[in-house]
């Protein structure tokens, strides 16, 4: 069973506003379609952005029939279902009708512009697991989510420079260990990046590395119509009290200092795109390929270029990745080296079999994500590959 789902039983905390809203109404209007499940998860926490009613408009725009249901999950870091809601029958007058519904999702907005976080940290993956479950069957499933995107509890924290972890690694460490929800069918929209204070800005390359970790989890969870663009949230303080969230550092990892005549680089302080040799910030890397260079002139033999991977994905797969991103790093190498010692440069990719790796699987063939991180480097030196 799905452990992100353990806590549900029991915490549904439903806001008063909204059991007033049902009472009342009259005869039945026949839909025209399947009815809406419409789920949110609310990151209204420190660091985020605040709702604002146009935010909302999407939203509560698909409470238009009866039997309609929104259902609202706190996504802080004890993750709580705090609002549900369905449209009851329904005036039989076409007037009365668009009147009734204007005064409910008035209503309902009202009462999801009060929401607030309760415990500290950001839990979304157990939020998104939560909510998932009020998708009935033969219903219109959407899924909105208001935060920030940079979670900092439970299996996808980004704390600790796992915002610049390869995003296969991450949502691989997710399913082997809780699983991602099933959203086959889900529409997603989730305007991920938009901060503020205490959370610093997000440079574009972290940006860009957010999107493709959501992107990375959405897809793994079976959802196809997805949108990560921040629209219509804006980057301004609550004014209340909030529980502490820690901030996500934004700037690449530094490389370790270098080891005698080779010098390791983790993926993430290069900045591949997910999945791929592409280089997120070329001017950076051809910055430290040209300092790594002059740190190691005065040391003996060719060039040597390699790369690994972690246990994540197949053999031949990692085994193509790692030497196409060899491949890369040694033309940024080769620009900054001579013609005759550009031409020597030796390319090297290891796949999952450097010899210098740490085992990043558990005794269930789980993995270990520090050491899968560890094991996504490039090495530039002097002489033979290997340790």
């Amino acid at each position: 069973m799905n452990t992100f789902l353990a806590r549900s039983a029991g915490l549904v905390a439903t806001v008063a506003t909204a059991v007033l809203l049902l009472a009342g109404c009259a005869s039945v209007s026949a839909a025209d379609s399947a009815p809406d499940d419409i789920v949110l998860v609310i990151g209204a926490t420190s660091g985020s952005s605040e709702l604002s009613p146009v935010s909302l408009a999407e939203p509560l725009d698909e409470l238009d029939r009866e039997g309609d249901r929104l259902v609202a999950v706190l996504g802080d870091g004890t993750p709580q279902v705090v609002f549900d809601v369905t449209v009851p029958e329904l005036p039989g007058n076409a007037g009365d009708r668009e009147s009734w519904l204007d005064g409910f999702r008035a209503d309902v907005r009202t009462a999801l512009l009060a929401v607030r976080a309760q415990s500290p940290e950001v839990d979304l993956t157990e939020a998104i697991a939560l909510g998932a479950q009020a998708f009935g069957a033969e219903r219109v499933h959407s899924l909105y989510v208001y935060s920030s995107g940079l979670q900092t509890a439970g299996l996808l924290s980004l704390l600790d420079g796992r915002l610049y972890a390869e995003p296969a690694d991450l949502v691989a460490y997710v399913e082997q260990n809780a699983g991602v929800p099933d959203l086959t069918g889900v529409q997603v929209r989730m305007p991920v990046g938009v901060v503020t204070a205490p959370q610093p800005a997000l440079t574009e390359g972290a940006r860009l590395a957010l999107r493709e970790i959501w992107g990375a989890f959405f897809a793994a969870s079976g959802a196809t119509d997805v949108d990560l663009t921040a629209a219509d949230l804006t980057a301004r303080p609550s004014e209340d009290e909030l529980p502490f969230v820690s901030p996500v550092p934004v700037e690449r990892p530094e490389p370790a200092v270098a080891s005698g005549c080779r010098q390791e680089l983790g993926s993430a302080s290069i900045g591949f795109a997910a999945g791929s040799a592409e280089l997120s910030d070329p001017s950076a890397v051809d910055a430290l390929v040209g300092r790594l260079v002059e740190d190691l002139a005065g040391c003996a033999g060719d060039w040597v270029v390699e790369a690994s991977a972690s246990a994540e994905g197949g053999d031949a797969e990692n085994l193509a990745l790692s030497e196409a991103r060899a491949e890369r790093i040694a033309e940024v190498l080769a620009s900054h080296l001579g013609a005759e010692e550009a031409l020597g440069i030796r390319v090297v990719g290891w796949g999952e079999a450097w010899p210098c790796r740490v085992t990043d699987l558990d005794a269930d063939g789980h993995l270990i994500l520090d050491a899968a991180i560890a094991n996504r480097v490039v090495v530039i030196g002097r002489g033979e590959p290997g340790c």
